[in-house]
């Protein structure tokens, strides 16, 4: 009834054939997946439900690093016991779940099996049996039980050679974790061998570990470490502040959250700040995350050239025009005194 309007399947398609495929693994993986309603107008980007379950064929099943899964379900017939290790490898990964004050290891999880891969593999398969090799032909063409044979004996030079540097600001997808992995890994070394930082770690003194990090692991020949290089290897979608890094790096935040995200709790603060009429909520969101996410309108506001957005689908002239030029004046006061400083970004 209500197709792609929740937009918060509770089970969602993951192929290659599917727009964005790639992309909707990452944010799967950091349980972002889906989460915001597309009715219009009233409940756009409304909260609701995140997916939680995934239907792939091949994409997810090998070196695809979830930690956080629970089930696997094996809904296809197996026939590699190579692809079923790595399958069931799916949910091996341990974890720790973290709620408030609460703490709770992952110590099991549940493959559903419909189609006895399992017990073939586990209790049926022979992983010893010696595979007999091809029988060793004379060279010519018909030789060894009908499966002919071909040697080429021409030129076998190279074409071409093509060579791509990889390095923090095109760092390819395999590669960026070990580089952020590689950074935090360096910082809580160095933080374990200095009692003044472990100190400082203690006191939660972020801008003490901030100050060291900057002067001692960033920008140093080897891994070149940097705000913007660890922004590429995160997926971040925003920069970062070193603050941020630091505590991401120690714990004290499992992830960053997107700008996305950001604008939206801002956009609650200012929802509990200023006493704006309930009727034109949808107009007030819409004028507040377009003004933050798109660098184009705010030009718009500054110049006064709303004409621009004669057929913008991002904000609509009639948006404003129930708005009105004094709650639109006052939105926009208040997101440049009060903005989140991440961002207004270029």
């Amino acid at each position: 009834m209500f197709s792609h309007k929740y937009n918060s399947d509770f089970a969602v398609q993951i192929t290659s054939n599917i727009p964005s495929a790639q992309k909707m693994t990452i944010q799967f993986a950091n349980n972002n997946l889906n989460g915001k309603t597309r009715f219009k107008p009233e409940l756009i980007d409304y909260n609701s439900s995140k997916t939680r379950v995934c239907v792939t064929v091949g994409m997810m099943t090998t070196g695809y690093d979830c930690e956080d899964i629970l089930n696997v379900v094996l809904a296809r017939p197996i026939f590699s016991p190579t692809d079923y290790i790595q399958i069931k490898g799916r949910g091996t990964r341990l974890f720790t779940f973290r709620y408030n004050d609460s703490v709770l290891p992952k110590d099991k999880f549940y493959l559903f099996d419909f189609f006895a891969n399992h017990q073939y593999f586990e209790e049926e398969f022979n992983y010893k049996e010696r595979l007999e090799l091809p029988k060793e032909g004379t060279g010519k063409i018909g030789d060894g039980d009908g499966i002919e044979t071909f040697a080429y004996t021409g030129d076998d030079s190279i074409q071409t050679i093509e060579e791509e540097i990889f390095d923090g600001e095109h760092i390819m997808r395999v590669d960026k974790e070990a580089f952020s992995k590689n950074f935090e890994e360096k910082a809580k070394e160095d933080v374990n061998q200095n009692p003044d930082l472990q100190e400082a770690l203690e006191e939660e003194d972020w801008n003490t570990l901030a100050a060291y990090i900057m002067a001692n692991i960033f920008d140093k020949p080897k891994e070149f470490w940097n705000l913007d290089r660890l922004r590429n290897a995160y997926d971040v979608d925003r920069r970062l502040d070193i603050l941020e890094v630091v505590k991401k790096v120690f714990g004290k935040i499992h992830q960053f959250k997107s700008k996305s995200e950001l604008i939206e709790e801002d956009f609650e603060r200012f929802l509990a700040i200023e006493k704006v009429d309930a009727s034109m909520y949808y107009e007030f969101k819409t004028l507040f995350h377009s003004y933050l996410m798109y660098e184009d309108i705010r030009l718009v506001f500054e110049e006064s050239k709303f004409g621009a957005l004669g057929s913008d689908p991002r904000i609509s002239l009639e948006d404003l025009k129930i708005l009105g030029k004094e709650w639109i004046q006052k939105t926009i006061q208040y997101i440049k005194h009060n903005k989140n400083p991440l961002l207004m970004e270029t």
